[in-house]
């Protein structure tokens, strides 16, 4: 039997496709685990230039703490970076 190499999943035991039902159990499976992660940043104003995407609490002096649902701590960090790059732009 001649190895398919355009389409490797098709002479594989463990399909590399994704079907609609596993990207559903996937999103479905997401939506069940998402936690609330508090990332604090500082800053002297929040840039509001743009679609504020997570609840914030800041005061003047103290580190902005940016509510983010996530599923881990490090996501939530990435995501809020993310977030303010987009503001920069």
């Amino acid at each position: 039997m001649t190895q398919n190499t355009h389409y490797p999943y098709i002479n594989s035991k463990e399909k590399n496709m994704t079907t609609a039902k596993d990207l559903t159990d996937q999103l479905i499976n997401r939506a069940k685990n998402l936690k609330e992660f508090v990332v604090e940043r500082e800053f002297d104003d929040i840039p509001f230039n743009g679609v504020v995407k997570f609840d914030i609490q800041h005061t003047v002096g103290k580190k902005a703490r940016i509510f983010v649902p996530a599923l881990t701590q490090l996501e939530a960090e990435q995501m809020v970076d993310e977030w303010f790059e987009e503001m920069d732009e």
